[in-house]
């Protein structure tokens, strides 16, 4: 499927950082884009954010499944099903997201392009303060500035996190493939607020010396992302270091 000034692509979803990164994407590769929120207020302020503003924001899952023919789908909220999205349009193409388990995705008919990423977590600039990890970095930024650390709930609890511009480079790519096959999009990678702390107070100059509890073992789960990179050539580049380097360069020093 080609991404021509023609394509029409509808994101259900546009309120999450997820949904305003992809419609920025999506517009820079010349597709006209509609979506819904349930916060249109904050749909708005991300868009504009990121320079997206040329982008329909429409009232509700349903409108946006009215009007002209779309040729892409993208549901990232989960407020609606896949058959619900191809019944207006048989030749639509759609992703859902799910989380690493594949919870809560459910396939339209036979026949249809219909695919599913199993997203593990992800961050990005526009994530709101209690992200775990934007915390934490916001945290060792504070720390710069009063001396203060906050307490670090469970240090070593780690995760499997990315950063959201490439996974919705990911979610494109799912609909541009030949064949639908649902893929994992994850780093393989594990971060840990110890980790981040760590990385933050090298890019804040400065020492946390012992303020950090012991490490203790820690289990987490990782995605394996060889079959996306096999299938569409797609892999994470940021993450760890790079990728809390990023998050704290998007925080006022």
């Amino acid at each position: 499927m080609s991404s021509s000034a023609a394509s029409r692509a509808t994101i259900i979803g546009l309120d999450t950082p997820a949904g305003a990164y992809l419609a920025r994407l999506l517009r820079a590769r010349h597709y006209t884009v509609a979506g819904s929120s349930t916060d249109p207020d904050r749909a708005a302020a991300m868009l504009a954010t990121l320079g997206a503003d040329e982008v329909d924001l429409l009232a509700s899952a349903l409108a946006s499944l009215e009007g002209p023919p779309h040729d892409e789908v993208y549901v990232l909220d989960g407020s609606v099903d896949a058959s619900a999205c191809t019944t207006p349009w048989p030749e639509v193409r759609v992703f859902v997201a799910a989380g690493p388990g594949g919870n809560g995705v459910t396939i339209a008919e036979p026949g249809r392009f219909v695919v599913s990423g199993r997203l593990y977590d992800h961050a990005s600039r526009l994530d709101p303060p209690d992200h775990w990890a934007l915390a934490a970095v916001l945290a060792v930024r504070d720390f710069a500035r009063s001396g203060v650390l906050p307490n670090f709930d469970d240090p070593d609890s780690a995760r499997d996190l990315g950063w959201t511009p490439e996974y919705v480079d990911a979610m494109w790519r799912m609909l541009q493939a030949p064949v639908p096959r649902d893929e994992v999009v994850a780093t393989g990678v594990a971060l840990s607020r110890r980790d981040i702390a760590v990385h933050a107070a090298a890019y804040f100059k400065v020492d946390l010396g012992d303020r950090l509890p012991a490490p203790r073992p820690a289990d987490v789960e990782l995605g394996d992302p060889s079959g996306i990179a096999r299938d569409l050539g797609w892999r994470a580049f940021t993450h760890g270091r790079d990728l809390v380097r990023t998050l704290c360069e998007g925080v006022p020093a």
